[in-house]
């Protein structure tokens, strides 16, 4: 799911689809490996959307169950945060860890 406004959009192609879209001139976009069925996942979504406009990026929402391979990758290990290759969270969502990630490829405080 790609997130626009409040919500979020189903995406498929997952990390591929945010490099895609963050390479068209989107800005910085994470990918958010989740299930449907997931509360942690549907509170770090939420927690990303809270500071989505403030911090300036996107969101990309993949349900794991969607891709056989994804499934075996992640198991029950969901949600995880990516930016590109980089694992960002894990379970919990740090914000000052996500903050200072922000800055430090943005060459400045976010």
């Amino acid at each position: 799911m790609k997130s626009t406004g409040d919500s979020a959009i189903p995406e498929s192609g997952g990390a591929d689809s945010a490099w895609r879209l963050e390479n068209s001139g989107a800005g910085i976009v994470f990918t958010l490996y989740s299930r449907d069925y997931c509360h942690l996942c549907h509170e770090m979504l939420a927690e990303l959307n809270a500071i989505r406009s403030t911090l300036a990026f996107e969101v990309v929402v993949v349900d794991v169950d969607s891709d056989p391979g994804l499934e075996a990758r992640f198991g029950e290990w969901v949600p995880v945060l990516f930016h590109q290759a980089r694992e960002l969270a894990r379970y919990r969502l740090v914000v000052t860890a996500l903050e200072d990630y922000l800055a430090s490829i943005r060459g400045g405080p976010v």
